[in-house]
């Protein structure tokens, strides 16, 4: 059955009761995730919040599997997931492999990091383990592999409900929320508590950025197709029965949330991504309508204006990013350029075969010279850290497999491409966004690493990648 097939039949003729019920009740396990989120500060506390949401994931992927069984993986409009999915069990494989236990003397020749440590104890009279792993932190290896396959099995199940229509709405519903709710409490801290950056319900403000931007452009655009596609919502905005116009103002305030998280790069992420955005649907605009002349010049010059705007935005933030990057204060030295070398530098003291997942900070305690006072998390930058974790020989096998994952991708983009309209694909391009905003900013950030940006960002990955954001449009239309 092909992708198109499927978004022209109903869902309710494809599915058993069975089916149904048991995708309401993964909506209602996804929905106690983000909850969870909230309470535990992005599930960086430790506690029964994380146990529990770690359960939840596992029963997401037990319903995966079973939608495995019954032939839901199957089919093309499940390509790139399947890719996806690959990429994570080849990464949880490649971390399960430097936690094996090997002979103290093999892993001596096989790392100089292990070298270096064992003559040291030696020297100090310290008794040497007879078996050693290549992941230099066990301990943190162990707990960030969990992490990697607790997002690997909530993958598994929003994936499955992304290809339906009402599941997708719901999906669509819990990450524009997330964000938005982010984004008040955030606005609440910083007016009230009188913060001096708003955090939100996680520490960082940075993170806290991610969490509230990232959902918006889905959020301003899901308005847009409600005005469009609602009786009701169509109406004049200011003739008083139509809410839309509280709507908008609720994203204003979380936008006004996200400006108070005082994030540099995130600002200067944003403007780039929201900048290509709007000027390629201006520019979409202006070669659809070429006989519409003052339509099409209107649209272009508010596609200009906003871009325009946003690059001046972005160009105040600019000097401070560079401070950011290439200097620090004197307590923190937080500088990212001495943070990556010192990752890099306990990169090629591995033998460039990796420290182990989540092992970094190893490196960046040995070489980055911080201050006694300060207490080095990560590397503050998700590419650079997977590469520095698991080594150079696994990342190109990871990147192999990301190749595949991008031709399915650009195969199904392509399919739906000659089946949809561009307006019929605007949800997309706005989860999209989305996307390109986390993944940007995190080469200058660790915040994947946090669970509830991870979640929120896998999410829009599946409605990225499967069929059900189109039938949200489509059936409006049909």
């Amino acid at each position: 059955m092909s992708d198109a097939d499927i978004m022209d039949k109903p869902d309710g003729r494809r599915r058993s009761l069975l089916l149904r019920v048991g995708d309401g009740v993964a909506v209602i396990l996804v929905a106690c995730i983000f909850i969870g989120g909230f309470a535990s500060h992005g599930y960086a506390d430790e506690g029964w919040i994380r146990l529990a949401a770690r359960m939840i994931c596992g029963a997401l992927g037990c319903w995966s599997a079973i939608g495995l069984a019954v032939g839901r993986w199957s089919g093309p409009r499940m390509a790139a997931a399947r890719w996806l999915l690959l990429i994570f069990a080849a990464a949880c494989l490649l971390a399960t492999i430097q936690l094996i236990p090997l002979p103290t003397n093999l892993v001596q020749k096989i790392s100089p990091v292990w070298r270096g440590i064992v003559e040291s104890y030696s020297s100090a009279g310290i008794p040497v383990p007879e078996k050693l792993t290549l992941a230099v932190a066990p301990e943190k290896a162990w707990f960030s592999l969990q992490h990697v396959i607790a997002a690997a099995l909530f993958f598994s199940g929003v994936a499955i409900l992304a290809t339906h229509r009402s599941t997708t709405i719901a999906l669509i519903v819990f990450v524009t929320s997330v964000s938005m709710l982010e984004g008040f409490f955030g606005l609440f801290n910083y007016l009230i508590a009188e913060a001096f950056r708003a955090s939100g319900s996680v520490y960082n403000a940075n993170h806290y950025a991610v969490i509230v931007i990232i959902g918006l452009p889905l959020y301003f655009t899901g308005l847009f197709e409600w005005r469009r596609h609602s009786d009701m919502m169509s109406e004049d905005i200011l003739g008083g029965r139509n809410p839309l116009l509280i709507f908008i103002g609720m994203g204003i305030v979380a936008g006004l949330g996200w400006i108070t998280s005082l994030s540099r790069s995130s600002v200067i992420v944003t403007v780039i991504v929201l900048g290509v955005w709007a000027m390629a649907e201006a520019a979409h605009w202006m070669q659809r309508d070429r006989e519409g002349t003052t339509r099409s010049v209107t649209n272009v010059l508010m596609g200009s204006i906003v871009a325009l705007l946003l690059l001046f935005v972005g160009s105040l933030f600019f000097q401070g990013v560079l401070d950011r990057l290439f200097s620090g204060d004197a307590m923190s030295g937080n500088s990212r350029l001495k943070i990556w070398q010192a990752s890099l530098a306990g990169l090629r003291e591995s033998n460039y075969l990796g420290v182990g997942i989540g092992g970094s900070e190893f490196s960046i305690n040995r070489f980055a010279n911080y201050p006694l006072v300060t207490e080095p998390i990560w590397s503050h930058s998700d590419v650079l850290q997977w590469l520095c974790d698991l080594g150079a020989p696994a990342c190109i096998l990871l990147a192999i497999i990301l190749f595949f994952f991008g031709r399915a991708f650009v195969d199904s983009t392509r399919l739906r491409a000659a089946r949809l309209s561009w307006g019929g694909r605007r949800l997309q391009r706005a989860a999209m966004a989305g996307i390109a905003i986390a993944l940007l900013h995190a080469t200058l950030d660790f915040h994947l690493r946090i669970p509830q940006v991870g979640f929120m960002v896998l999410t829009l990955v599946a409605l990225t990648l499967q069929p059900g954001i189109f039938k949200v449009i489509q059936k409006a239309d049909s």
